[in-house]
């Protein structure tokens, strides 16, 4: 049984939903997420970890007035990964076998940069941010402190990387 850590990014090859069929619930294998909406149905293949459960199939009977019960089949019982795969629905539910771990790169740390004279507003990560987009959309990233602070980044994490 794999254990992955909260955040971890994996890769995913199906889901797992729950069937209820009065009085038997149980869980069966499905198909990969999508969306309608983008063009040519998009399918999410990698997500992110957000947490894990324990699902059971069994029986719902009901009992009286109070309501209902629920018994459990006995060796059902299994470990099911919640994956993020977009933020703006809800997470899936997949199986062991459904999820892959994503390699990553290595990995340096670097110290965070500063940028002098912020605004009220503003803070160092709102700095770095409108730079990135900035220079994504082909711009110079911003003013000479925040260019500087850039690149002190840049400067710090190729030392990491070569220190490595």
């Amino acid at each position: 049984m794999s254990d992955y850590q909260l955040g971890q990014r994996v890769e995913i090859s199906g889901t797992v939903e729950k069937v209820k069929e009065y009085p038997r619930t149980f869980y069966k294998e499905s198909a990969l997420p999508y969306r309608e909406n983008y063009p040519n149905r998009k399918t999410f293949t990698e997500g992110v970890i957000i947490g894990s459960r324990t699902i059971q199939d069994g029986i719902t009977e009901r009992q009286d007035e109070w309501g209902s019960y629920f018994t459990p089949t006995q060796g059902t019982a299994r470990r099911v990964w919640l994956v993020a795969y977009d933020l703006r629905m809800k997470p899936v539910t997949c199986l062991d076998h459904q999820v892959a771990a994503v390699e990553t790169g290595p990995t340096v740390a670097v110290p965070a940069p500063h940028v002098p004279y912020p605004g009220p507003h503003d803070t160092d990560a709102t700095f770095m941010r409108g730079a990135a987009r900035k220079i994504a959309a082909d711009f110079p990233a911003g003013g000479s402190n925040v260019k500087r602070a850039v690149i002190k980044l840049l400067n710090d994490t190729a030392d990491a990387m070569e220190a490595q």
